[in-house]
């Protein structure tokens, strides 16, 4: 591996109700740019799904492990949506390793929030309601509604491949209440995407999650999963941040 290869590695961290499948699409259009992207399965997700009672920190502890048995460093990790809450606890282990954070649509929790705090509180209230319901504490996350919130300017083709993949969610890490007293402290650039289109939550939380990380967010004209709806322009607006 060159030192610019290095210099260009990326560690990618799915959100809720999806696996390392979801990006995918992206992948392709990262090497003419010289990024060495990986991506992973959090506990609970894709190849992991028999690991049903998770919680955050399994998800920080998993991220952790993959970077330390391969040695990964000098890395810029990418969080999306619910990988931002990881992806900020995983700096706080390992900042020496770390080039820099970006968040695509990232929850920013501050100290001892929960996810659940970090939602329209209707929605809290009927993740419960589903988790309470489901034999092993999961959200479900029909795939109409996935359609609607998640993927609503991908195309026919790729929107029924992505619902067609939407697995149940893990409640327990949105429970979670997290401890970020060492993250303001941290030196490590950080950068904030939000997407125009996003309909996961509504556009005021976005905004906020990005003023918390501070700096002015880069605005995408793009729904909550441009790594399916928009891979290439993704992969544009990556490749200028490396």
């Amino acid at each position: 591996m060159t030192d610019e290869m290095k210099e260009r590695s990326v560690l990618f961290v799915h959100g809720a109700w999806v696996g390392q499948w979801c990006w995918e699409k992206l992948m392709p259009f990262l090497p003419p740019y010289g990024i060495k992207a990986l991506a992973l399965d959090l506990p609970g997700h894709g190849e992991n799904q028999h690991q049903r009672r998770v919680s955050m920190q399994d998800y920080v502890d998993a991220v952790v492990r993959f970077i330390r048995e391969r040695e990964m460093v000098d890395l810029v990790l990418v969080g999306h949506s619910m990988g931002g809450v990881v992806i900020s606890k995983v700096a706080e282990v390992l900042p020496d390793r770390l080039r820099g954070l970006i968040y695509l649509a990232g929850f920013v929790l501050r100290d001892g929030e929960s996810m659940l705090d970090n939602v329209p509180q209707p929605t809290a209230e009927r993740y419960r309601r589903l988790a309470e319901q489901h034999p092993h504490q999961m959200i479900t996350m029909p795939p109409e509604m996935a359609r609607k919130y998640f993927f609503n300017e991908a195309s026919q083709e790729d929107a029924a491949w992505a619902c067609a993949r939407i697995q149940p969610q893990p409640f327990q890490p949105f429970a979670d209440r997290v401890t970020m007293g060492a993250f303001a402290g941290l030196s490590l650039p950080r950068h904030y995407f939000l997407f125009e289109r996003d309909k996961a939550l509504p556009r005021a939380y976005w905004e906020e999650f990005a003023r918390r990380l501070g700096g002015q967010p880069i605005r995408l004209d793009a729904d909550h999963c441009p790594m399916i709806s928009r891979p290439e322009q993704l992969a544009a607006a990556l490749a200028r941040l490396m």
